[in-house]
């Protein structure tokens, strides 16, 4: 979030990771991927990242991290599987060296 905030991505500083509890507000029970399609504009060929957005199921091919801390292990955080469906939409802790996407969100 350091490198979005530091260019003023998309004309914005207050970049950061989503909580586990924020990116569970994005999931929805249907087909892979479950993000919801509010969180998808009809993409084509002349979007670009600060004009739409888009979501593709090889996104979500990797865990998504949060911000939140996994309890059981300082060096881990929440994740959250958005191929998975069930009760806990697939959440895990992982270790913060694990390579996984992210979905930068703005505001407080």
């Amino acid at each position: 979030m350091a490198s979005l905030n530091a260019t003023s991505f998309a004309g914005h500083t207050d970049w950061r990771l989503p909580t586990v509890r924020e990116l569970h507000t994005l999931l929805r029970r249907g087909p892979a991927p479950l993000v919801d399609p509010i969180f998808d504009d009809g993409c084509v060929a002349a979007c670009t990242v600060t004009t739409c957005s888009c979501t593709s199921s090889s996104v979500f091919d990797e865990d998504t991290w949060s911000s939140t801390v996994f309890p059981f292990n300082p060096n881990a955080s929440w994740t959250v599987d958005f191929r998975t469906l069930g009760p806990d939409a697939g959440v895990a802790g992982e270790l913060g060296s694990d390579v996984n996407h992210v979905r930068a969100i703005r505001g407080p």
